[in-house]
C-alpha cells in the first residue's frame, strides 16, 4: 500500500479438506469352500444413489430396500456385473447379488448350476455404463462418487 512491492515467495499448504472425490472400487474378491458364494470387497461404503452433500436427503440405503423397483438382486443392477468362469460369462439368472454393509462387500451367491470348482479362472467385471434401465441407480459412495468401472480376479484356492 505504501508502493513496496512484494517479494515472492512460496508456502506450502495441507489441505485438511473432508471432500471425497475418490471413486470407490472393487479392490478383490473370493470365493468360499463351497464354491458357491464369492466376497468382494469395496475401497468404501457404497449404495444406491447415495450423496450426504445432498440438500434434499434423497438416495437410497446400501440394501437398495427403499421401496424403490432396484436392489441389488435386480435385473436391470445385476447386468452392469460380469462373472466370468475360465473365459465364458455367466448368466445373470445364475447369480444373486446381495450388499453387506456391515462388512462393506458386495457378495455373489450363485445358483447350484454354477458353482465354481478350485482351479478355475475367475474374473467379475463392473461395467457403469450397462445402468441403462429407466430410473436405475448409480451404485455411489456417500459423497454421490461413483463406483469405479473395473475387471477383479476373485482368488479361487
Amino acid at each position: 500500500l505504501d508502493g513496496n512491492e512484494l517479494d515472492g515467495f512460496t508456502v506450502l499448504l495441507d489441505n485438511m479438506s473432508g471432500q471425497d472425490f475418490t471413486n470407490p472400487e472393487l479392490t478383490d474378491g473370493y470365493l468360499d469352500a463351497s464354491g458357491s458364494n464369492i466376497t468382494v470387497n469395496v475401497s468404501e461404503f457404497i449404495g444406491f444413489d447415495l450423496n450426504q452433500n445432498d440438500a434434499s436427503g434423497m438416495g437410497f440405503d446400501a440394501s437398495g430396500a427403499d421401496g424403490s423397483n432396484f436392489d441389488w438382486n435386480s435385473e436391470a443392477i445385476k447386468e452392469a456385473f460380469t462373472l466370468n468362469v475360465n473365459g465364458r460369462d455367466l448368466n445373470p439368472a445364475d447369480f444373486s447379488l446381495s450388499y453387506d454393509s456391515a462388512m462393506q462387500n458386495i457378495v455373489v451367491n450363485l445358483e447350484s448350476s454354477a458353482q465354481i470348482f478350485e482351479g478355475q479362472t475367475v474374473t467379475l467385471d463392473f461395467d457403469s455404463t450397462k445402468l441403462t434401465a429407466e430410473g436405475a441407480p448409480q451404485i455411489t459412495d456417500s459423497n454421490g462418487n461413483p463406483l469405479q468401472p473395473n475387471t477383479i480376479i476373485i482368488d479361487n484356492n
